[in-house]
């Protein structure tokens, strides 16, 4: 079915509607953010001890200024990449359907990504930095690995010679294998731009770019399903007369927000935990590619970890959404009825 794409709001009007959502929405669901992220960080293997959130505080405010940049510039990005795509694929009668909205979604959602991935990635150091900070086990615990008991006496070895070079000094006992250590981690490190000096001074310029393609995934499936399903449901309930984009009261755009954005976390977390463990600060020592940290991540941890942190971006995404879109509709009725009111009533005197 196709749909007209008359009545839109204006460009200004929607990047103005969507950087004031996004600022707003970003800022009051972050806890929510930072406890996902923290989740998705933890390694879970057999003997780790359960995640244990930290009392509530500035430090669940942790990497918010890199969101809300980020989130400020992608608003603008999403807008207007979006409307172009949408009028670049409508017919000639000004009409767009199904399929062409879902493509216009995933153009927008790789377009984002470019704005997206290094934020996303200071994000996630700021908060991995924290938990190192506070002894939180992120990477693989202590394990033990017994080997045969000794005797008596000091340990002994036996030597290597020249005409058996397979023979190799070989302890006795039990052994305990170094954990990972964090000894060259600045955990004094704090803020925004510490942290991104910090970043370059230890990964270079790939430290912004880390897990861009899980990213550039996620960000494209998140506006087909997000727009997709916002935009079918709203024109469920617009009257026809109105055009596609017929205007909804604010609870709508609320209610409409929490349903597509359900939609999305359901269909994209296991992308978002790939992303979040290359975007780690030992991201880059610990994965290859983005296949073999799902691979790792599969086998040494479960299939459920890909779910990791699913309530808490279930709830970040639904009142992010409601947030977003709710306050949208609210800007940008109250943005058009200001637009299509003129200064001076019909016929009065200049």
């Amino acid at each position: 079915m196709s749909r007209p794409l008359n009545n839109e709001d204006s460009l200004l009007t929607a990047t103005l509607a969507g950087v004031t959502a996004g600022l707003v929405q970003s800022s009051l669901t972050y806890p929510f953010e930072f406890m996902k992220t923290s989740l998705q960080l933890r390694r879970n293997l057999p003997g780790a001890p359960a995640w244990v959130p930290p009392d509530f505080g500035k430090v669940y405010f942790t990497g918010l200024s890199a969101v809300a940049i980020g989130a400020a510039t992608k608003a603008v990005v999403r807008v207007s990449t979006y409307t172009a795509f949408s009028k670049f694929m409508a017919d000639e009668d000004n009409r767009t359907t199904a399929p062409r909205v879902v493509t216009a979604g995933l153009l927008t959602g790789i377009t984002e990504s470019f704005i997206v991935v290094p934020f996303e990635s200071i994000k996630t150091t700021m908060i991995n930095r924290t938990q190192i900070a506070a002894g939180k086990p992120v990477a693989v615990p202590p394990t033990e690995i017994k080997l045969p008991e000794k005797k008596e006496g000091p340990v002994k070895t036996e030597p290597v010679t020249l005409k058996d070079k397979k023979r190799v000094a070989r302890p006795t006992g039990t052994v305990k294998p170094p954990t990972i250590q964090y000894g060259q981690i600045d955990t004094s490190v704090s803020g925004l731009l510490g942290n991104i000096k910090e970043m370059y001074k230890d990964r270079g310029l790939r430290a912004f770019v880390q897990g861009f393609f899980p990213t550039v995934a996620r960000q494209a499936a998140n506006s087909a399903v997000r727009f997709t399903t916002y935009s079918s449901l709203k024109h469920w309930l617009t009257n026809p007369e109105d055009g596609e984009y017929g205007r909804i009261s604010a609870v709508w755009g609320f209610g409409l927000g929490v349903l597509s954005s359900g939609a999305m976390v359901l269909a994209t977390q296991p992308i978002d935990v790939v992303k979040t463990r290359l975007q780690s600060i030992h991201g880059i020592k610990e994965y290859r590619s983005s296949l073999q940290c799902a691979y790792k991540i599969f086998v040494e941890e479960g299939v459920m970890t890909f779910w990791a942190g699913t309530l808490p971006r279930f709830c970040k995404a639904g009142l992010s959404g409601a947030i977003i879109f709710g306050t949208y509709e609210s800007v940008s009725n109250v943005l058009n009825a200001a637009i299509e009111k003129k200064p001076f009533p019909a016929g009065e005197d200049q």
